[in-house]
């Protein structure tokens, strides 16, 4: 259980913990376990690999808090610190031709792109209003 260290932004303690990333081979068998993150930020996100690395979101487990952008080689499971970024930073896709990186915040509240280097070329938010929200039916059902 992690350990409760003050409230914060999200109205949550960030806790204390291990965020891993678990390498399996074809048949499912675990065969490393990579331990990362830093502290309070130990939650990895929705990660992509370009065709080089392997890129990693690490957060704290609240929204509104920090992040740190990792890369893992995929060859020798290398972990290298990218950049920080301050918002929970939930999920990652790079764009390998464009040499840049997409990510969204807790819930996608915002939606940022970096550079490679950590470089913040745009960020922003998506009004929500009606002509944004849409309903998913189970088939056969309406």
């Amino acid at each position: 259980m992690p350990e409760a260290v003050g409230t914060g932004p999200g109205g949550r303690t960030p806790g204390r913990g291990l965020g891993h990333v678990f390498v399996v081979d074809a048949d499912g068998v675990l065969r490393q376990d990579l331990i990362i993150g830093e502290g309070t930020m130990y939650h990895p996100g929705g990660i992509d690999f370009d065709g080089t690395n392997i890129w990693v979101p690490v957060a704290e487990y609240r929204s509104a808090s920090s992040s740190i952008i990792h890369t893992i080689d995929p060859q020798s499971l290398e972990i290298k610190e990218k950049f920080r970024v301050q918002d929970h930073i939930g999920w990652l896709v790079s764009d390998p031709l464009r040499g840049v990186l997409y990510g969204g915040s807790w819930g996608s509240r915002n939606f940022y792109t970096w550079s490679y280097d950590g470089v913040e070329l745009a960020a922003g938010r998506i009004p929500v209003t009606s002509s944004t929200i849409r309903t998913v039916s189970t088939p056969g059902t309406v």
